[in-house]
């Protein structure tokens, strides 16, 4: 899409400067969201070796939390599609293992491997503490 043309077009309308401000702001504000969610597609492809990604459902500066398109009759990806990435105490963006049927059960994950480390069961005493109900 090109922008500059469209911004071309209100700076030449008839209306008046406000309303072409607020215009403008709302081009620019949506480029640059689509410039990040690229961004975070990318990176997320890059480092999560994702081949079908979906939708990012949470993305800030520590960890991008993301779903996976089921591939053919791949009942693993349906049951289980929440996946993240995060960046580790050294600023590099390392990929979680573990796959998580929900967004609470991915972020409790999360937030497991960067505090904590591997084995440290933080998320399941949290998943028994919050209640939280676990399909089978």
């Amino acid at each position: 899409m090109n922008t500059e043309k469209l911004k071309e077009l209100i700076t030449n309308s008839d209306s008046n400067q406000v309303r072409k401000n607020i215009m403008i702001g709302f081009i620019d504000r949506a480029t640059e969201n689509d410039s990040l969610k690229r961004e975070d597609r990318k990176l997320i492809e890059e480092v999560g070796s994702v081949k079908h990604l979906d939708e990012v459902v949470l993305s800030n500066d520590d960890v991008k939390i993301y779903t996976v398109r089921p591939k053919g009759n791949d009942d693993w990806d349906t049951k289980y599609p929440y996946r993240s990435i995060f960046k580790n105490k050294n600023g590099k963006w390392e990929r979680t293992c573990t796959v998580s049927p929900s967004f609470d059960l991915a972020y409790l994950t999360y937030l497991e491997k960067k505090y904590l480390g591997l084995n440290s069961q933080f998320t399941d005493f949290a998943i028994k503490m919050l209640d939280i109900k676990i399909e089978e």
